[in-house]
């Protein structure tokens, strides 16, 4: 109590909507209570995984509320983000969506949403992540007769890729079927190799490699098989040249 102000605060652990009451009893004077509700929301949030060259774009999408939030707001680092250089914000109260250029590493945005106004405004917010990424695919040149090996590594990865498929334009391949061997390596510190060996080819081929980084998210590259032939060239039979000019 302050002066003729008094201030209590509740704090509780709640999974659905739920409804206080804050009662306050004088001495011999009553009582007087005030119904409190606590609005339990869902926040759904797009993080991104790009590589060099591309746009990262982050977004939150907020739900099951009682009463719709007043603004939304963008900041990483603890410092607010506006539109402007390579930053593109838009702000809808509900459904902010951030785009950034320009990165090349991790980086992580809190999108805030904000509830009434005044002094019974109140905030929620949720971290987005970026995941920078790098993938590389290692083509080959071999002789028709030899059993091309491609390869493809994935670096700075936050979180081990789900799942590593190599394809051709027939489909996802099997280790093990039609002469094709793939060897996955373990994910470590961010990185992962994947090598594709398959039978000798008669001409020219394009492989691709798939990492599933997210449920939704997958990243590929190509690597191709570039089939070289050699001709030979017998000897033919000595020629007697005579100069008739003289």
């Amino acid at each position: 109590v302050t002066g003729t102000d008094l201030a209590t605060v509740l704090t509780a652990t709640v999974t659905t909507d739920t409804n206080f009451t804050c009662l306050v009893a004088f001495t011999d004077k009553g009582s007087i209570q005030e119904s409190l509700t606590a609005d339990v929301v869902t926040i759904e949030t797009l993080d991104s995984f790009i590589t060099t060259g591309e746009t990262a774009t982050v977004a939150c999408t907020i739900s099951d509320y009682i009463d719709a939030p007043v603004s939304a707001s963008w900041s990483s680092d603890g410092s607010s983000l506006s539109n402007g250089g390579d930053l593109t914000i838009d702000d809808t109260a509900t459904a902010p969506v951030l785009e950034e250029v320009n990165l090349d590493a991790d980086k992580n945005y809190t999108c805030q949403f904000t509830f009434g106004t005044g002094d019974t405004a109140a905030t929620v917010d949720q971290t987005v992540e970026v995941d920078f990424y790098l993938l590389t695919a290692t083509s080959t040149l071999v002789l028709a007769s030899t059993a091309p090996t491609l390869s493809c590594e994935i670096s700075g990865t936050a979180a081990s890729p789900s799942s590593v498929v190599w394809a051709d334009d027939g489909g996802d391949l099997t280790s093990g079927a039609n002469g094709d061997t793939i060897t996955t390596d373990t994910w470590s510190d961010g990185n992962q190799t994947t090598e594709l060996t398959v039978d000798p080819q008669s001409s020219d081929k394009t492989y691709t490699c798939r990492f599933h980084l997210s449920s939704t998210v997958n990243v590929t590259a190509e690597a191709d098989v570039d089939v070289a032939s050699i001709t030979t060239v017998d000897a033919a039979a000595p020629v007697l040249c005579v100069d008739t000019t003289a």
